[in-house]
């Protein structure tokens, strides 16, 4: 079974530009192209599908075609207003609505789904969630509690920032794989 790396970077948003960050969009080349070079790892870039009619079609298509471990990495604009955590969509708008952007509970419905019933045991049932955008650290606190405190087994969710602003959404795939690739060349001399 392969891995499957699913690359959302929004950097661009045609009907917010206040929230563009050109970041995002190198952040999502350092990440596609560490895990080429460093693990033949091919990421698909999947903005395509971050709209307001496509996301949650898109996010059951990834859970019921999976056939090994997910990586699902999404940069770009977050909101956390008193109704719960909001991801702008490729054609949200400003104010976010939550109706245009991928919802917390959204993600929440994918994760259980998408790990009910894996064996905690198999690797090949990894899934990893990176959301690299502002408040996203407070939405994982918020993603715990909609999954009764306990993530699934075999599930990771990255958080990168407590704040607004703070992340400058798309930075974290450089440290991160500076760290990534540090750890293998270390392994390596052992």
């Amino acid at each position: 079974m392969s891995l499957d790396v699913r690359i959302v970077a929004l950097g661009d948003y045609p009907k917010a530009p206040q929230w563009n960050v050109a970041e995002v969009d190198i952040g999502a080349t350092v990440l596609a192209s560490t895990l080429a070079t460093t693990s033949g790892v091919n990421a698909v870039e999947d903005n395509a599908h971050a709209t307001t009619t496509e996301h949650v079609g898109w996010l059951r298509h990834l859970r019921d075609n999976r056939t090994g471990p997910l990586v699902l990495y999404w940069a770009g604009h977050g909101e956390l207003p008193s109704d719960g955590y909001n991801l702008a969509l490729l054609d949200s708008t400003s104010p976010l609505d939550p109706s245009e952007s991928l919802r917390l509970d959204t993600l929440a419905t994918f994760i259980e789904r998408c790990q009910r019933g894996v064996d905690p045991e198999d690797p090949d049932t990894w899934l990893v969630v990176v959301l690299d955008a502002c408040h996203s650290t407070p939405a994982l606190a918020e993603l715990r509690q909609r999954l009764s405190n306990h993530l699934p087994p075999q599930t990771a969710v990255l958080s990168t920032s407590s704040l607004v602003g703070a992340s400058a959404a798309g930075r974290f795939p450089e440290p991160f794989m500076a760290t990534l690739t540090g750890y293998a060349a270390d392994m390596s001399d052992r």
